[in-house]
Formats: C-alpha cells, structure tokens, sequence
C-alpha cells in the first residue's frame, strides 16, 4: 500500500490507486432509515482540521475499509501526505473521521459507528517520527453514536454522545503525563435539542458548545472550568432557528450549526438564519464583573454563497471561512470575512471546482492564520477532495488539491467461481455462480464514478454478447462473449456540457445504443452504433463520440425501447426540449436519425407533476385481450399508479386504464410476463416508509387491459429497496440493491418462489433504504449468462446453476 500522497500545484491532482481486498472482514454497521449523504462515496474532506503546518481531511465512509484521516504537510508551492490516520481498533464503515478537530500536536477523531454503534473517539499526538494514538475513549452505557462531534485543546478532550434523553457533551482532562480521565458531562438546559451540535475550546478553561432550546432556536453556551468541574457561565441566542423543518442533505444533526474560536472571539454559525441563507454571528467574550457575550456582527451570505452559510465555520485571526454547502445547486461555496479598523467585510464567496453531482464544497473548513482547507466531500462522485488554502502579502491563493487513495474490488477473471457453501469469492450466494467481475475502475470510470443501468447486446452477424454500462459520467462498452474474461472495450463520455449524475439509463434497439441521464443539464439522447465495436482494439480501448444526439429532450431519467415497433421512449424529461406528460415518443427506425413522434400523456398519475413517469415497458401486444392484441401497448410505472396506453397512432395515443397500488409509495418499474398476461411491479420507497415487512412485489392479472386486478403480492424474506426487474422465460431477475440479485420462479406467476441469488454488497446489511449494491441486471441473452451491474462495485456476469434432476 502506498503512503505518500503527493499534492501538487492546482491544476495537477495525482492519485494512487490501490487494490482492496474483495470484501471487509466485518460487516459494516447498518445506517438509519435517515440516509446520510454520499452514501454511494468515501467521502473524503467530509471534516477537516489545521494542526500547526500540516492538514488533517477525514474520509469517513469507505465502506471496504475503515475510515481514515490524511496527514499533508506543505512541500514547496504544493502538499505532500505524509501518513494516514486510523484507529487501533478499526473496523469497516465505523466512520473514523466523521468528526475531527486538532490544536497544535494533539488531534481528535470521532468514529460514531464504531462499536456497532456505540462509537468511540481517539485522541492522537504528533511527535518526532509522526502521529501516535494516545488513548480510545468510549462513550457511557447506553448511549450511542459516541464521536459525533469532538473539539480539544491542549488539556482537555470534548465528545459528543447520543444518551437517553439526547445528545450531551462528555468531557476529558488531559493529565501531566498525557492520560485522559472523565471530567464530567454537560447536558444543557432542560428541553435544550441538539445539544452539542457543534464545540470549540476557547482556552484550556473555557469551552462553548452549540445547539437548540426547546422552542428550536439556536444558542450558544459558554462554559467555564473551576477548579473541581465544568459549570455554564452564560448563554445567548441569535434568533434563529436550528431545527426547523427540512434539513441538510447530509441529514446529520451535528451539521446544524458551526462553531468557532480564535482569541476572545466566538463565530457561530446558523445556516437555517436568514430564512435558510444562511448567517454567522461574531461574539466576543467579555469580563468586567462576570463572563458575558457581546455580539459583534451578523454576517449573511454574500453573493454566491447563499445556501446554508455557517453549516462550517473556522475563525482564526482576523479572518473568517463559513461554509455554504448547498448553495450553488449544491456545488457550493465557502464566504471568506475579513475583520479590519472598521469592522468585517461584506464577504467573498469562494467556489470549488465541482460541477457534477452533489459536490457541497464547504460542508467542512479548517483554518489557521495563513492556511486554510475546505472539504468537497461530496465532489468526485462522492470520492471527494479538499482544496488547501495559503494567504499570500494581499490575498489568499489556492495552493494544492488534496485527494485521497482509492480502493476497489479485485477483479474476478478466468474460470467461473461456483457458488460454495453460501459464498462464491467472498460474495453471500445461493444457486448463482460467479463467472466475473469488473470493478469499475476497470471500465473507464472517472474517480469516484459509480455504475448503474446496464443493457445487452448480441451481434446478428457475429453472435458476439455486449454489455452497455452506464455510468455517473459517461457509457462503457464490454465484450462478454468469453463470459469467464469480460473485455473492456471503449466507452462515451457524458455529452459535453452535461452533468455527471447517479442516473444514467441505457438500452440497444435496431443495433444501436440509445442513452439517457436525469438531472444532468443539456445532455439529451445519445445514439451509439454498437456495430463499432467490431473493430475496437481492445489493447487501446478508444473514447467515442456519438453517432448521434437528440436534442428535443434535455434530461431525462429513463429510455425504454420497442424493437418490435422501432420506437423509443423517454420517460420524466425535464430541463429543456419538448415537454411531454410521461412519455415523449421517439421514431427510432432510422436510428441514426431519430425524429420526435409525439406525446403520451396520462395526466391522472404522477408524483412530481402530474403525468409523471419514472419507468415503463412497451410491447406489440401478443396478450389474451383481443381487442389489442397486434397494437402497441405501453405500461407506464408513473410514481402514484400504473398507466396502461395505447400508443399505435403516435398522433393520438389513447390511455386505457390505470391500476392503482396498495399502500403506494412510489411506483418505480415493472415487467410483463412473456405470454403478456401477467405484470410484476415494484415500489422503489414501501420498505423504507415501513408499508411492507419484506422488499415486495405487486402481481397484476391484466387479461383485461381495461381493467387490471390485483392477483398478488409477493415479500421477500429481506427487506432490501427494490430497484429493476426482468422477466425471461419463467424467471424473474430482481436487482434489490443491498440484497444484490434475487431470481423468483414464477411459472405459477401468483406464487413466485425464491430459486438463486447473488449479494453484490454483502457489506450491507438488507436494509430499505441503502442505496448500494445492485442497481439494474439483463437476463436476456441466449447463452444464459445474466449481467449485473452493482453501484461501486462493477459489472458482474453471473450464470444460475441448474437444478439437480
């Protein structure tokens, strides 16, 4: 494993990359029904913190190892690592990290699911040949999440824990000899919410700590140290409010106020002030007959960055950083203030170099007098980088980009690897052997990226087998013919100008590739001929450009195909083009010149807007309603309903009927049985709202197309999200997320029964709302092989045993 990290000048990043082991040896903590961002990423510059000269940025979320913390220290006009951070007792996904603060020589990491969920805290100290963990600190019976927030100075160590009646600071004093010994606990006033949101030690004897009263307003307490105990001196309160409805992205409630010293200033910031822009109040601590705050300034977000400003706040000196996370359409920003004879300045907004995704530049900053660094933890697909800051005679200049190892799957090549007693290479399995797996690095993929849809596509002349994989940035192109040695063979990047997103989706029809991406800008629909892939070399796979781009949609989340028909269909369009109810038709017989054919709109369904449509699958009808069969028929899956359609004449398709769901949270896709009599659903948000025990599946008997009737539902023995299904022949292909692949036989299809299965994310516990693992499969090529494709972990093929006779 490689331990320098070199950071150059902006403009340079360099990164290693090192192979992981394929799976952890402990299975990571389950997280809460509420998702924390960047759950598909590492993380890293997720917190941040100045010690002396050198920077210290947290990546918390690795879910194949645990969490860790980058020690750079500066070398020449840039940043060299000089020595990672992790604790004696690590584990996988104990989010080591999450919270850090240092002074001088001393550092603290907070790693609140360690312990499986306890957490824990490690108080670490430089010294001549680098950085030693002194002490593990663990939190009081009973609580958890210990670590959720940390601050030290150089005699004391602050923790926050969740107890029974909410969250309360623990406090350490650090002896002569450097030991640690409990020094009491602050829990607020009675009602107080939040309570240790955000801490900082003013001095060795004075601490103050952020939260909410009971009315959810924000306050400031300052606490004091006598020679015995900690007792509160004072509070104020800002007047604005903490914990009022809606939240960070992150859903984290020790991101709901920042919090900051430097001398006898106290910055505290609020970003739910100023009616969710965002504010930063300046206090000084003041002592003639007792302790007392003076505010000094309300500083708002400046132009740019409006969104949550003080979500992260470090004073040092004269200058202030608070960051803005989600402003910028969650790019965001950092507002640097500079306090002079007159009093602080308006600000200056400070961006990031995040255009995709969620990068939230700023959601942690550091600083000392000359140097500053703001984490991205969000940029890079969730990978996320930090950006190191150093003042120069007039002004601050950027001066290095820091980014942490990567570290992904090994790739399983060669002879297929039989499911074994439950596990074949390490992966949970049952009936379903492992023939391989290309991680996504292996594809093309920028850092960070992740897959997701994924399609098939067999050669009429040559009978070779593709896969076309979607991914947050752009398309790969595999050869799967020798199932056993996928070969990677080029790949289309997303449309220029576009964003990457989690969503891109991919399908083949009359040999050519038609690709889509939600929430992406201008990306439109990009034709690829898959005929191409003929003369690939795959010893220099070459970047393509598309053979063609349809502009009369912008984004959109879904593409589905009718090869039968020739028609192509796009599904929840938005940011441009032609506006369409729920699917914007799209004649595909000339593929390479695809032409707008029309509107099919069913305004009774949808969440979003009405009509809206998330998936569909369309057919030329072969089903046992006489008064359709031969037409061609779309089955919209439209959030709050199933849409049923007749789309034969593009100019005037008809809606049928619709069919409305039990206990409906979001209706996300669905697949017919091949005789067209059947049609299996699912509902990407019932498990994690609790309307269901298990992942389900809603069975629909449309014999009638005019009158669909609920035949059955079927509950998994998990309880996983259900994301894509396919039906082939008499089984069902189900990508269920942190459950992987589960294959249903549905030869009675009213009583599906569980057959294989394949965990692609064993790490994961089958929980609703874990947005890793399986994302989409394709069942259908003649060979049997089934593709896979599974978020950070790649492209698997995948082969069902057969059945001993």
């Amino acid at each position: 494993m490689h331990r320098r990290f070199q950071v150059p000048r902006p403009g340079r990043t360099l990164v290693s990359t090192v192979a992981g082991a394929i799976l952890p040896l402990i299975v990571a903590a389950a997280p809460s029904s509420a998702q924390q961002l960047y759950d598909f990423g590492t993380a890293f510059g997720r917190s941040t913190a100045v010690a002396g000269s050198e920077l210290l940025v947290a990546e918390p979320q690795n879910i194949l190892r645990p969490g860790r913390v980058y020690v750079f220290a500066p070398s020449g006009d840039g940043w060299d690592g000089t020595g990672v951070l992790t604790a004696s007792d690590a584990e996988p996904s104990d989010h080591f990290g999450r919270a850090l603060a240092a002074r001088g020589a001393l550092a603290v990491v907070g790693a609140p699911r360690a312990a499986d969920g306890a957490g824990a805290a490690y108080l670490f100290e430089r010294g001549a040949s680098g950085w030693v963990e002194r002490a593990r600190l663990g939190g009081t019976a009973g609580a958890s999440a210990f670590g959720s927030a940390v601050a030290v100075s150089e005699a004391a160590v602050a923790v926050v824990e969740r107890g029974p009646s909410g969250e309360q600071v623990r406090l350490f004093r650090r002896d002569a000899d450097g030991t640690l010994a409990p020094d009491g606990t602050l829990t607020g006033q009675a009602g107080d919410l939040r309570y240790g949101a955000a801490l900082a030690f003013v001095d060795d004897y004075t601490f103050v700590v952020c939260g909410a009263d009971a009315d959810g307003m924000a306050i400031l307490d300052l606490h004091v140290r006598g020679n015995t105990s900690w007792s509160s001196a004072v509070r104020v309160s800002p007047g604005t409010p903490l914990t009022a409805a809606g939240g960070l992205l992150s859903d984290d409630p020790y991101k709901e106020c920042g919090l900051s010293a430097s001398g006898d200033r106290v910055a505290l910031g609020t970003p739910r002030g100023d009616q969710g822009r965002g504010s930063v109040a300046i206090y000084r601590i003041e002592s003639e007959a007792a302790l007392m705050f003076v505010q000094e300034a309300v500083l708002t977000a400046p132009a740019g960055a409006v969104g949550r400003l003080g979500t992260s706040v470090a004073l040092a000196g004269s200058t202030l950083w608070a960051g803005a996370p989600n402003s910028n359409g969650l790019m965001g920003a950092v507002a640097r203030f500079e306090r002079g004879p007159d009093g602080w300045s308006e600000g200056e907004a400070v961006r990031g170099p995040g255009v995709d995704f969620m990068p939230v530049f700023g959601l942690s900053v550091a600083a000392g007098d000359d140097v500053a660094v703001i984490g991205s933890p969000g940029d890079a697909y969730g990978a996320g980088i930090a950006l190191a800051y150093g003042r120069a005679a007039t002004s601050w200049d950027e001066t290095g980009t820091l980014i942490g190892e990567t570290e992904g799957y090994d790739a399983v090549t060669g002879d297929a690897v039989d499911c074994s007693e439950g596990t074949a290479s390490g992966f949970g399995c049952d009936q379903m052997d492992l023939v391989a797996l290309l991680p996504v690095e292996s594809m093309g993929a920028a850092r960070g990226a992740m897959v997701n849809d994924v399609w098939g596509w067999t050669d009429p002349e040559t009978g070779r087998e593709y896969a076309v994989v979607g991914r947050s940035e752009g398309t790969s192109f595999v050869d799967v013919t020798d199932p056993g040695n996928p070969i990677y063979l080029g790949q289309l990047p997303k449309t220029e100008g576009s964003r990457g997103q989690a969503w891109r989706d991919v399908k083949v029809i009359r040999d050519h590739a038609v690709i889509v991406a939600d929430n992406a800008g201008p990306h439109g629909m990009q034709v690829f001929d898959m005929t191409r892939l003929r003369d690939v070399d795959p010893s220099n796979p070459p970047t393509f450009d598309a053979d063609a781009l349809y502009t009369d949609i912008a984004s959109s989340h879904n593409i589905i195909v009718n090869e039968d028909t020739g028609f192509a269909y796009a599904t929840a369009s938005s940011g441009g083009g032609r506006g369409c109810g729920s699917l914007q038709m799209i004649d595909m017989r000339d593929p390479k010149n695809p032409t707008f054919a029309g509107c099919y709109t069913d305004l009774s369904v949808g969440l979003g807007a009405a009509g809206q449509t998330h998936d569909a699958q369309c057919v030329l009808y072969h089903g046992p309603d006489e008064d359709f069969r031969g037409r061609e028929m779309c089955f919209a899956f439209s959030e709050t309903a199933i849409s049923i359609g007749d789309v034969t004449d593009k100019a005037s398709p008809v809606v049928v009927s619709q069919a409305e769901m039990p206990n409906t949270a979001y209706i996300h896709q669905g697949w017919l049985t091949e005789d067209h009599r059947y049609l299996f659903v699912n509902d990407e948000l019932d498990e994690m709202q609790g309307l269901t025990d298990g992942t389900r599946t809603i069975i629909w008997d449309v014999q009638d197309l005019g009158d669909p009737v609920l035949a059955g539902v079927y509950v998994a023995d998990n309880n996983a999200t259900d994301h894509n299904l396919y039906v082939a022949g008499n089984l069902m292909y189900q990508s269920n997320y942190a459950a992987g692949l589960r294959v249903l036989d549905v030869s009675d299809p009213t009583n599906p029964v569980e057959v294989a299965w394949f965990d692609t994310a064993p790490f994961a516990d089958e929980v609703p709302g874990f947005f890793d693992g399986s994302w989409s499969n394709y069942p259908f090529f003649r060979s049997g092989n089934v593709l896979v494709t599974s978020h950070k972990q790649g492209l698997f093929v995948l082969r069902r045993r057969r059945p001993i006779s």
